[in-house]
Parts: structure tokens; C-alpha cells; sequence
């Protein structure tokens, strides 16, 4: 079975360079990688570049051109500010040998800046922990139609109204924010969301890897 990676990227250098280490140490490794930007042109190899303003359109072209490039019978959505652990990938086939699509009902984010921390939880998943079978890449393009028609800029929510299958509670993925670049879209990023400060909640998360951010 072969596997998709699809990095969105909104042009986040440092969170690149992150994101590169982290897929290096995954113990199961992706057929493909695709690292999809709209920003400025960095230079990798496995780079699709298609400049677009700031904003959900941005990602929304992304998403596309990457799913337009994708040969996987496996998509799996890496963003490149978030931390993931080294079985990430491994617990995402684990969960769609029995279902369609998967990903982590519990958001876990950190926002570097005001040094605080939030934890959701949601039916489904936020776009940087779903993953999902290749029949289901219609539904995905259907998500992304639909959020950017009503001006929701939610994709991942659109795709999980139309999914059935299960999530899970294995935790591998931290939503990183406040790094530099384009700034994000979802409710991560809102200042007048409930945050919690503490800086070693980071560290509790994800160990060691905490100095890159602190």
C-alpha cells in the first residue's frame, strides 16, 4: 500500500525545516511526499509552487494541486507548523485498515508567543492529523468547494460533516502557533480563544523537542 503525504504550506520556513526532521524519524516512511506552497518560492525538490494571496484561498489551492498530484492509495495531511510524533503516520494506517478516514478528536495546541496552551475536542479532526483512503478524495474536494462557497474557511470541518468514520485518541500531532509566516486560519490562531499559560505543558507534550519552539 502506498502512502500520500500532503504538507499545504503557507511558506512557514522554520516550520519546514521542522517538518523535514520530523518525517525523516517516522517509523513508517511515505511513498510521497508533497509540500504544496503558496507563498515563496524555497526550494525543494518535492516542492508544487502555484503563488496565491494569503487567506483560504491559499490553502484551499494548496490542498487541490496536492490531491491533483497524489498517487497514493493512502493521503495523509502533515502540516508544516505542527510537531509529530515519530509513529504518526504508522497510527494513521493502523486506524484506516478498518475505516475510511481517520485522525485525532483531541486538538492539542500551543501557541509560542503567549507561551500558552488549549485542548479541544471535536467529532472529527482538524486538517493536520486527517488522513483518509484515496476513494475518499472527492469528498475531501467537495470540502474544500464547500468551505471556500460559504466563506468557512473550515475545511476539515466540511469534510467531516460528510465522513462516518471513526476517530481516535492516539495523540501524535501538537499544533504549533505563533511561528513566522502567513498567518493561520483556524481557531488555533484566534486571540480570544481560551488559553491557558504554561510554559511546561510544551514540554510535558512532546519531550525534548520542545527547545526547538521555547
Amino acid at each position: 500500500m502506498t502512502t500520500s503525504v500532503i504538507t499545504p504550506t503557507c511558506n512557514r520556513l522554520v516550520g519546514i525545516k521542522h517538518l523535514i526532521d520530523y518525517m525523516e524519524r517516522q517509523t513508517v516512511q511515505p511513498t510521497q511526499w508533497l509540500i504544496c506552497n503558496g507563498g515563496d518560492h524555497i526550494g525543494l525538490t518535492n516542492e508544487i509552487h502555484d503563488p496565491m494571496p494569503a487567506g483560504a484561498g491559499n490553502l484551499a489551492n494548496n490542498l487541490s494541486n496536492g490531491l491533483d498530484a497524489a498517487t497514493g492509495d493512502i493521503i495523509v495531511i502533515m502540516e508544516d507548523d505542527d510537531w509529530y510524533d515519530p509513529t504518526h503516520i504508522e497510527t494513521c494506517l493502523k486506524h484506516l485498515q478498518n475505516s475510511d478516514a481517520t485522525g485525532d478528536q483531541t486538538l492539542r495546541y500551543y501557541n509560542i508567543q503567549r507561551k500558552a496552551w488549549r485542548v479541544m475536542r471535536n467529532r472529527g479532526a482538524a486538517l493536520c492529523q486527517t488522513a483518509f483512503k484515496r476513494s475518499m478524495i472527492p469528498v475531501m474536494r467537495s470540502a474544500i468547494g464547500r468551505a471556500m462557497k460559504h466563506g468557512n474557511y473550515s475545511i476539515d470541518a466540511y469534510f467531516w460533516q460528510s465522513v462516518r468514520s471513526p476517530t481516535h485518541k492516539d495523540h501524535t500531532v501538537v499544533g504549533i502557533k505563533g511561528l513566522e509566516g502567513q498567518a493561520g486560519l483556524g481557531i488555533g490562531h484566534r486571540p480570544d480563544a481560551n488559553w491557558t499559560r504554561d510554559e511546561n505543558k510544551l514540554r510535558q507534550w512532546i519531550g525534548d523537542d520542545a527547545a526547538r519552539y521555547l
